[in-house]
């Protein structure tokens, strides 16, 4: 759904099993296992959730802003380096 550049990574967001999903790649693309453990993670924020956008800020610290409970209410979920 949505990807930022940062020199150096990138990161992905998408629905993966009506969660948010969340994968951080090094600059050759291959996954940053330096972000939990394996490179991706889901986050179940509150039933159906689709993350609409998702920003990198120099320092790495990752968000994730969508839609959740079925596009009833707004999830933001941040995780730091």
């Amino acid at each position: 759904r949505s990807w930022v550049s940062v020199v150096g990574a990138y990161v992905a967001a998408g629905i993966a099993n009506n969660d948010f999903g969340i994968a951080k790649f090094n600059s050759t693309g291959v996954l940053d296992t330096s972000f939990s453990t394996d490179g991706y993670t889901t986050l179940d924020v509150n039933g159906n959730d689709t993350p609409r956008m998702v920003r990198m800020s120099p320092s790495g610290k990752l968000c994730i802003v969508g839609s959740v409970n079925g596009n009833v209410d707004v999830g933001i979920a941040c995780y730091w380096p």
